[in-house]
């Protein structure tokens, strides 16, 4: 098992990026994870940490292994100081993930698996793009800042551009992307 020094460093500010996130959540509330995102997120990221660690992807997989006891944490405040009811399209996109773990197990196929939890991934993650649009206080700017730095510095780690590694890293980045200019847009739109 090698792990390059960016792989490292991704992991390392995708722990830290939960820090200032999990502290916002306790200390004073401001932000109020989106229940349905942070379980889809938590599934995903165990599920594509599984498939990385069997397809020996070290780099990708220390990112979402990052990712994965991360999400536990915020997932587990979120049941008591996350974002109101499940909706529908709540339902819908957990839905969605628990099939995508269900057919990669099905399937055995760890590129069929890659491309069920990216489409689960982005599914699970329309829920916080609508609110950190709307209500991006809600929502800490830093932490995602710090998790596309992370994303980028994965992004960099690939050394191996199999699909089954630069697929999930690659989006995950994109994702983390897509958040952070829904917080910018959505606090400009409010000045």
């Amino acid at each position: 098992m090698e792990i390059s020094l960016l792989a490292g460093v991704s992991g390392i500010l995708t722990i830290l990026a939960y820090v200032p996130y999990v502290r916002l959540i306790i200390a004073d509330g401001s932000v109020k994870p989106n229940r349905a995102s942070w379980f889809v997120w938590w599934l995903i990221d165990a599920a594509m940490a599984w498939v990385l660690y069997s397809a020996g992807a070290w780099s990708a997989f220390i990112m979402f292994a990052m990712f994965a006891l991360g999400a536990t944490v915020v997932l587990l405040l979120s049941l008591r100081k996350g974002e109101g009811q499940f909706s529908r399209s709540d339902w819908f996109y957990m839905a969605v993930a628990i099939g995508g773990i269900i057919l990669w197990q099905v399937s055995s196929n760890e590129s069929v698996s890659v491309v069920a939890n990216m489409f689960a991934l982005i599914m699970g993650t329309i829920p916080t793009l609508k609110k950190g649009f709307k209500d991006p206080e809600s929502e800490d700017q830093l932490t995602w800042a710090i998790f596309w730095v992370g994303g980028l510095f994965n992004v960099l780690a690939i050394d191996q551009w199999s699909f089954v590694e630069a697929v999930p890293t690659v989006v995950v980045w994109s994702v983390q992307g897509a958040i952070n200019s829904a917080l910018i847009l959505g606090r400009s739109r409010m000045k």
